[in-house]
């Protein structure tokens, strides 16, 4: 396609969402035209319960590199894989203010066709209190 203008880099693009998704919460089924779109929904989706998102994981395929899956998480996701030294075998975390703690919340998506992403998996549930609504970031895993 042609243009008239300078054309932004993609990591520049901002996505605008539509209307119809502005205060949904997400659910299995939910389409997107890209997996930027489902990332700038669930961006919105957690600014307005007051988490923040990171990208956990990402599927490509190997003949043209292009995304197939991608899973947006709470950054509280997971456990910090950085252990004490409190022996062998030892669960105790460091003290080095890790910000996860087990928290579950997630979606997935994945393309159905070059214009479609769609949600496969969803958990909305938080193991931890919330922030304030609107204050929150995303952060760049």
């Amino acid at each position: 396609m042609e243009h008239t203008h300078v054309v932004a880099a993609p990591s520049k693009v901002h996505y605008v969402l539509p209307e119809a998704y502005a205060n949904m919460d997400p659910f299995v089924g939910m389409e997107f035209e890209s997996d930027e779109a489902a990332k700038a929904f669930y961006m919105v989706y957690a600014g307005r319960l007051g988490f923040a998102t990171r990208i956990r994981r990402s599927c490509r395929l190997t003949r043209d590199d292009s995304f197939i899956l991608r899973r947006f998480v709470c950054t509280k996701e997971g456990y910090d894989s950085r252990e004490d030294n409190g022996g062998e075998g030892s669960n105790k975390k460091q003290k080095h203010g890790s910000i996860r703690e087990g928290c579950e919340a997630m979606i997935e998506v994945v393309r159905k066709d070059p214009e479609k992403w769609v949600i496969s998996k969803v958990v909305n549930e938080h193991c931890h209190p919330l922030g304030t609504p609107n204050k929150v970031s995303y952060v760049q895993s």
